[in-house]
This record gives structure tokens, C-alpha cells and sequence, in this order.
């Protein structure tokens, strides 16, 4: 890289960035984000189905199968939430850890996240 005056420029390490010139510090990735490789400006923003708890993170952490998070940039597992053909069926409210979301089984529907399509009655 550039050196000027004898100083050499240092590529910021996985899991930080700095998005300003002329700096002499990295910022470690805030929660909800990720730092993948090393040199970066800018975090990534965990996808959807993904979530970081930590700052410095280099990868997002999965949500358990059946499960999403309803935006990007997701900080926390509370975050994931069964997607909408599957239910929990077990920690569902304890910090999802070890959640479990199964199909909705035939005959039965699944809570909705947001409220049902109202039908015209004819």
C-alpha cells in the first residue's frame, strides 16, 4: 500500500473496517454485521435468515431450519422466527435457542406474522 513519510498504510483485519481517509484505527463490525474479509470500508449486513450478536463478527450466524428474520442487519437469534407454513413447537420463547419450527399440519393453518388477507364473502 501507500506509504507517505515513512508510514505505511495497514489493510484493516476481518471482522473491522474503516470507512474515513487518513485514519490511524479500524472500528470492529457493530452487531448485525459482518466483516468477511480484511481492507474493507464498510460491514456487511447479515441476510435475512442470519443474525450477528457480537461486534467483530467475520460471519452471520444461521437461524435454525424453518426459520428467518423478517429484516436484513439482524442482531440477535430473537430475530429468527418460524417462517409462515411452520410453527414452534419448542423454545419458542426462550431465546430461541434449540427452537424448533415444524409444518403446519393438514387441517390446521399457522399464525400468520402479519394479519390474513381478509376473503370477500360473495
Amino acid at each position: 500500500l501507500n506509504a507517505v513519510g515513512g508510514t505505511s498504510c495497514q489493510l484493516c483485519a476481518v471482522g473491522w473496517f474503516q470507512s474515513n481517509t487518513g485514519r490511524s484505527n479500524c472500528t470492529l463490525c457493530p452487531p448485525g454485521k459482518y466483516g468477511p474479509s480484511g481492507g474493507l470500508a464498510r460491514c456487511f449486513d447479515c441476510e435475512l435468515g442470519s443474525y450477528s450478536p457480537a461486534r467483530g463478527r467475520t460471519t452471520c450466524s444461521q437461524c435454525v431450519a424453518a426459520a428467518t428474520t423478517l429484516t436484513v442487519g439482524s442482531d440477535h437469534k430473537s430475530a429468527c422466527k418460524c417462517e409462515s407454513a411452520f410453527s414452534c413447537r419448542q423454545n419458542c420463547n426462550r431465546n430461541q435457542e434449540n427452537m424448533i419450527c415444524q409444518p403446519c399440519q393438514p387441517g390446521a393453518t399457522c399464525r400468520a406474522r402479519t394479519p390474513p388477507i381478509p376473503q370477500s364473502a360473495d
